[in-house]
């Protein structure tokens, strides 16, 4: 197991003084343990540690280590993360995470990622929201980078969480260079999923090859689906490439070996989508908004070793709004309606809502979701039929699950919740 083990994470999420969880995602099944230290001393914590792992997907083995035990506040800390593979043990620094240049995972030399636990209420908090990878400009979450690494000991103004509160992804609107990436990793690191089982017309002509290609969603989304966005040309559709688009917006590790394609890449094999295919002028349009969009894509690709850095060493609380599963998501009565209505459409709202727990609901607060939600899940990761039974518990355990909403262990306390097309906290 090399660092690339290591897909995505790790990550802090739900901290308080007698629980730590830390998620991470890695392309082979792993044993993971975790040691808590003081870092003004290095001496280790009294700790007990329970890690659940499920497979997500032929090459996506996702695991949240829940670490137990008496947190003292006020106090610098930090943690390793101990993997087994058969008889081989590995930690953050035998995995390359731990160094001293800034793709460290770690600040200032310090021998581990690190965070704290206020006493008081008044505590420094970091605030964002609507993160579209390919956004113009600088990400964001880079500054809230720099502001750690400046205050990495300065416990006063250093912030001691994160809220992220909604569109982590926007899963309507994908770039052009982008898709092709997402369903390569999609169908290596998950595996291929066939959407016909929901629409037969998904294996015939013109449809079968507008799925695959770049800009070829849109009237399937609208038509097949019942969504109404209208960015919805490269919309995510399968569990895979709702995954793929976390580990590739989240983890640098991901691009090693990962190119985006050139346009002409893209013409030459048969891969854009085109309304009119003879008309010059749309074939320029598409050129000049893909490489555009290559351009902000690579600026983003270029800040995510800070990105990774940032959620190791700040507790990370996320709820979701509409792009992170689709554009309108619920907006009313009659959309939802006609979205459940659809096959198609219900497959892609469970296929969002799966993706957004496994990534992102499932460290918000661990034990809101018991055994039989967890082996729902698992069970439909196995293998699924569309009309069997399984499935249709899976599908609708996740269209009426009504606990997403949760309260922060912060102090003050912060409550997350959805309500019409916001996500509040």
């Amino acid at each position: 197991m090399e660092s690339a083990g290591i897909l995505a994470g790790p990550m802090l999420r739900r901290v308080d003084t007698e629980s730590v969880a830390i998620w991470v995602a890695t392309d082979c099944p792993v044993e993971v343990n975790a040691a808590i230290y003081c870092l003004h001393t290095l001496i280790q914590l009294d700790t007990e540690t329970k890690t659940t792992s499920i497979r997500a997907g032929h090459r996506l083995f996702i695991h949240l280590v829940q670490v137990h035990g008496q947190f003292p506040t006020e106090t610098l800390l930090g943690y390793d993360l101990l993997f087994r593979v058969e008889k081989k043990g590995y930690n953050l620094a035998s995995l390359g995470l731990i160094h001293d240049n800034e793709d460290s995972i770690a600040y200032d030399g310090l021998p581990y990622p690190s965070f704290f636990i206020p006493a008081s209420a008044t505590p420094t908090f970091l605030y964002a929201s609507c993160r579209k990878f390919h956004g113009k400009g600088d990400d964001a979450l880079v500054a809230a980078d720099v502001l750690l690494q400046r205050e990495t000991s300065n416990l006063a103004a250093r912030p001691c969480a994160l809220f992220l509160t909604g569109d982590q992804i926007y899963a309507d609107d994908v770039a052009d260079p982008l898709f092709p990436v997402i369903r390569t990793v999609a169908e290596h690191y998950i595996g291929k999923e066939d959407l016909g089982q929901f629409d037969w017309r998904l294996r015939e002509e013109p449809f079968s090859s507008a799925l695959t290609q770049v800009n070829g969603r849109q009237f399937i989304t609208e038509r097949f689906c019942r969504f109404t966005s209208g960015n919805a040309s490269n919309h995510l559709l399968t569990f895979g490439e709702y995954a793929a688009m976390y580990l590739l917006s989240w983890s640098p590790s991901m691009w090693a070996g990962v190119y985006l394609p050139t346009f002409d890449e893209l013409v030459r094999e048969d891969g854009l989508y085109l309304y009119y295919p003879d008309d010059h002028g749309e074939i320029e349009k598409c050129r000049v908004r893909f490489e555009e969009q290559t351009g902000q894509l690579l600026q983003a690709i270029g800040s995510l070793h800070r990105i990774r850095r940032l959620f190791a060493n700040v507790p990370t609380y996320m709820i979701f709004d509409d792009h992170d599963v689709t554009d309108d998501w619920n907006l009313s009565a009659d959309w939802r309606s006609a979205v459940l209505a659809s096959p198609l459409g219900k497959h892609v709202i469970a296929n969002g809502l799966c993706a957004y727990w496994a990534f992102q609901g499932w460290g918000n607060e661990p034990q809101r979701f018991g055994e039989g939600f967890l082996q729902s899940m698992c069970s439909h990761f196995d293998g699924f039929i569309a009309d069997s039974t399984s499935y249709k518990v899976w599908a609708d355990r996740l269209w009426s699950f009504n606990g997403w909403q949760f309260v922060a262990p912060t102090t003050p306390a912060a409550l997350f919740f959805r309500y019409e097309d916001n996500a509040s906290i």
